[in-house]
């Protein structure tokens, strides 16, 4: 019986049906169904990035390649049709082809990020809040709405992978406790994603004066002695007089003389707990100023219990995105509630992801308190995760309470590197200058058709192959227009993206050196004249530059002229005609007329004309 090669292709996936930013896997068979030896089985997918070679493979034997593919974020909705191709030495191509279905996701993010993590009063902050559709359809109709700063507006619709970025200002108020925080929360949403909300928060911190105000124990029943230790320090580089101590619950009123610069001044001053209904807190408020700062409040709260009983906890975590970058820092906002009839004491609120705790030492009914926790981000991770952080909350009182916030890890664009940089930033105009377009295949797939282009040089390339690890540069002339002025920025947008990746941009910027420069000249149209002559001097200069001039003056001293522009602009010129009599002279005499002409960015230029006089005997 005659020997037969022979080879079969399977290929399956584990689902049908996939979304947007999930990897799914496929898992491709090889077998030797024939009665010879095979030699050289090569199995390539190119979707799947992969071509691999199996030196030898005997019959009846079958080699299993498990292969990941991570579909971007930006996918669209459609079937994808993938074709794996095996060949071998003694065989012809078989292939096997699997279907996998991307589905519709709208998907709604929201970022933001306050641009310091502590503020004083009247102290203005940035917010920056990002909305980005992360999904792989069009959004229309979004609002974003944040109570704190104002915000109620509407968004009218953002394609696949935009983000919209908008800046807010907030002044922190005049009542704002030292120390106390100010949560605010932005929400985005949409018919066809829900709601998805960001926090951010800031700490109120003194100005001038820094004060801080604890009580220990923070609870005791009827009779106990607290402790509140009242703490003031001199943020000044200088010292301050007559700093002031008020707290009117515990009888302190004192005039420190001089605090000197970063010196502090502490009290410890007992109190005992007065008798009083059974869970009342009595809120403590401590004051300080001096000649130079205002007054800086800040408060300590004791609770009164004589048993600790019926306490519930309820926790609350929002994130400051449902959607952020690689390496990008999270700001977790826990708010923990007492939801019980009793106070809750001594509770520990620790965050899983971060394994940071946090102490608030008591609750009364109904009460919260607002914790904070950092999370970075780490620079790579496969695919687009969702990170998952969870609190939780105990008491001595209570059952513990937990809460969980999530965060996608939002890389629809962690393929394609691009970067774009200029050789020479600022030039005079005329000068060329060279950008340099770089893209890198970051991924461990290998990248089709990569189209590179820019917008200013119209530069535009297309790269059939990229592979794992490769970079390509690009060097592209530009030449900074000759009448470039002061002012212009010409920027080049680099652009790329693939048949795996979605668009990116990467803008590098040329700015022309300001020359700041105007002619000057004069000019009479008699220069030779007999006594007692009317002659007329012209005076002319024009802004021959490429910057505005400012305060351009012109002074001529034999004209008693003296003239001031704020703004001379590019290419205007100043032009005038003035009189001049000659004086009776019975000598011949020679009259200069000087001018001089100067701007705060350019100059001083002089010009001189004379008119010489000669009487008429002399002719």
């Amino acid at each position: 019986m005659l020997a037969q090669p022979r080879l079969s292709l399977t290929k399956t996936v584990d689902r049908k049906q996939t979304a947007p930013g999930t990897t799914i896997q496929f898992t491709l068979t090889v077998t030797n169904t024939g009665s010879m030896p095979l030699t050289n089985v090569r199995v390539s997918d190119p979707t799947l990035a992969l071509d691999t070679t199996i030196p030898s493979l005997l019959p009846g034997e079958s080699v299993v390649i498990p292969q990941p593919f991570n579909v971007p974020l930006e996918t669209p909705p459609t079937v994808y049709t993938n074709t794996v191709t095996a060949t071998s030495d003694q065989t012809t191509p078989v292939t096997a082809t699997e279907q996998v279905e991307v589905l519709a996701q709208p998907a709604l993010g929201i970022r933001k990020v306050v641009d310091r993590p502590t503020a004083s009063h009247g102290e203005a902050v940035q917010y920056t809040i990002q909305v980005a559709n992360f999904g792989n359809v069009p959004l229309v109709g979004i609002r974003l709405t944040d109570e704190v700063l104002g915000v109620d507006l509407q968004i009218e619709g953002l394609e696949i992978g935009e983000i919209w970025t908008r800046e807010f200002s907030y002044t922190v108020p005049s009542t704002a406790v030292i120390g106390s925080r100010i949560v605010n929360r932005a929400t985005a949403s949409n018919s066809a994603t829900g709601t998805v909300e960001a926090t951010a928060t800031i700490t109120v911190v003194g100005t001038g004066l820094s004060i801080a105000k604890t009580v220990s124990p923070a609870f005791g029943a009827p009779g106990e002695i607290v402790t509140y230790t009242l703490t003031v320090t001199n943020l000044l580089n200088v010292a301050q007089t007559n700093v002031v101590l008020t707290d009117t619950l515990l009888g302190l009123n004192e005039t420190v003389p001089v605090l000197g610069p970063g010196q502090s001044i502490v009290r410890n001053v007992p109190f005992v707990l007065p008798d009083v209904p059974e869970g009342t807190v009595l809120p403590n408020v401590f004051s300080s100023a001096s000649d130079q700062s205002g007054v800086q409040s800040t408060e300590a709260k004791v609770l009164v219990q004589r048993e600790l009983t019926d306490a519930a906890l309820r926790v609350t975590k929002s994130a400051s995105a449902n959607l952020a970058p690689l390496g990008s820092l999270i700001e977790y906002t826990v708010t923990v509630t007492n939801v019980g009839a009793g106070a809750a004491t001594n509770i520990d609120v620790r965050d899983s992801l971060t394994g940071t705790a946090a102490f608030i030492p008591f609750l009364a009914p109904g009460a919260s308190e607002t914790v904070v926790f950092f999370c970075a981000i780490p620079d790579s991770l496969p695919g687009s995760p969702i990170v998952t952080n969870r609190v939780v909350a105990t008491s001595p009182q209570t059952n513990p309470a937990s809460a969980e916030a999530s965060v996608r890890v939002g890389i629809p664009h962690h393929l394609l590197h691009l970067t774009n940089v200029v050789d020479k930033p600022v030039v005079p105009p005329g000068t060329t200058v060279h950008f340099t377009f770089t893209v890198t295949n970051q991924s461990p797939f290998i990248l089709h058709d990569v189209r590179v282009f820019g917008e200013i040089t119209g530069f535009e390339t297309i790269i059939p192959v990229l592979l794992p690890g490769e970079s390509r540069a690009f060097v592209v002339p530009f030449v900074v227009p000759t009448d470039a002025i002061s002012g212009m920025v010409f920027v080049e947008t680099a652009s790329a993206f693939s048949l795996e990746t979605p668009f990116q941009q990467a803008p590098a910027s040329v700015i022309p050196i300001v020359n700041a420069d105007f002619t000057l000249s004069e000019t009479v149209d008699k220069p030779v004249v007999p006594p007692q002559t009317r002659v007329h001097f012209t005076i002319q200069t024009t802004n021959v530059g490429n910057a505005d001039l400012i305060n351009f003056r012109v002074f001529a001293s034999l004209l008693s002229l003296r003239v001031r522009v704020v703004r001379f602009p590019i290419g205007a010129t100043l032009r005038g005609r003035f009189p001049f009599d000659t004086p009776d002279t019975d000598e011949e005499i020679v009259i200069p007329s000087p001018v001089t002409a100067e701007a705060d960015n350019a100059g001083p230029k002089r010009v001189e004309v004379s008119v010489r006089v000669i009487p008429e005997d002399e002719e």
